[in-house]
């Protein structure tokens, strides 16, 4: 049994594919398994993965039609077969160490879930690091881990943020498998790491955090900017109903206000962001930030949050919500992000 199977799917990504795998098969941790999941990728990649075969016998190769990110890490579940379990993007890659150090931790306390630390780079060479967090977390601990995965307020230091993003760590698969948890398809939810996260971590005994960063995730965000796909609307409404979903079938009541910061949040900050910033013209962005406004839940949302301190985006996000400001929301984005030239960092 190999002691981490690492999950890469793969889609068009045959410029970057090359960086991914040597970071990879150049693991100090020889004891590894790589499932390449070629997702019906129409470039060279499907070939480059053949060739990588051929020339480690610890890489196994599954080309299947293309389901998106989601089945294609399922499509890798399915035939691992390593005690942990680890998921890279693969236009990004990992430091040489990572799991080596990783399962080290892991086995030195028995964890079901080890998360490192990650690098953020930027296309314009400039790079932040996150989730350096050094603590175990056990029972119910484990709650205050995922609220803070679901939200946490921006006074704490960057680096100290935790992520939701799974290439962060590695997982005990028997956990996995016995509970049948699988990822949700990115095309009905709009993020599959939050579900996976929300439905696997309650059923963890320990989880440990290591105050050093590994995983580099490789960020382009002029690749966002201009293409937004308003489809995103409804998975983010479906995201929202399957986390109050998990709550109620968990019994995690107290997570009610991480859930309902987390929603409010992303869709400020993800979801009218991108809208407002795309090409489309004036009339689109109106009619689709409308749909976002009329969304029934929000009553919910605001009556969870009512009282509780809010940062100023959030608590301008409540007002422009509650009026189905339009204009107004135009005009803050406008100055905020076209004109201060704001990042999805602040």
């Amino acid at each position: 049994m190999p002691k981490v199977s690492v999950i890469v799917p793969i889609y068009n990504v045959e410029k970057y594919l090359d960086r991914c795998m040597e970071s990879l098969l150049n693991q100090t941790l020889k004891d590894i398994e790589i499932i390449m999941v070629d997702d019906g990728s129409p470039d060279k990649s499907p070939q480059m993965c053949d060739e990588y075969a051929k020339k480690d016998r610890r890489i196994k190769v599954v080309h299947k039609k293309n389901g998106g990110l989601s089945d294609a890490r399922n499509a890798g579940l399915k035939v691992a077969t390593g005690e942990y379990v680890a998921f890279v993007d693969s236009d990004d890659y990992q430091s040489l160490n990572t799991y080596e150090e990783l399962y080290h931790q892991a086995k030195s306390g028995d964890y079901d879930v080890v998360y490192g630390g990650a690098f953020w780079n930027k296309s314009n060479g400039e790079f932040f690091e996150l989730f350096k967090i050094d603590r175990s977390f056990k029972s119910k601990e484990i709650l205050t881990l995922l609220g803070d995965m679901l939200y946490q307020d921006g006074n704490r230091p960057f680096e100290e943020q935790v992520s939701m993003s799974v290439w962060t760590g590695i997982y005990k698969l028997d956990v996995i498998n016995k509970n049948n948890i699988s990822f949700k398809s990115e095309r009905i939810y709009i993020s599959e790491d939050v579900i996976f996260h929300m439905e696997l971590l309650p059923l963890c005994k320990s989880i440990k955090c290591v105050p050093k960063v590994y995983y580099h995730y490789c960020f382009n965000e002029e690749s966002l900017t201009h293409n937004f796909n308003f489809k995103k609307v409804e998975c983010n409404f479906r995201l929202y109903e399957k986390m109050c979903e998990i709550v109620e079938r968990y019994g995690l009541k107290e997570l009610d206000s991480k859930v309902a910061h987390f929603f409010l949040k992303y869709t400020r900050g993800i979801i009218l962001k991108e809208i407002l910033l795309s090409s489309k013209g004036l009339s689109d962005k109106r009619q689709y930030c409308r749909k976002v406004y009329n969304y029934a839940a929000w009553s919910k949302v605001i009556k969870i949050l009512k009282g509780e301190k809010l940062e100023t985006p959030d608590r301008l996000a409540c007002y422009i919500i509650s009026h189905k400001a339009f204009l107004v929301n135009y005009l803050v984005y406008k100055v905020y992000y076209s004109i201060l030239g704001k990042g999805m960092f602040t």
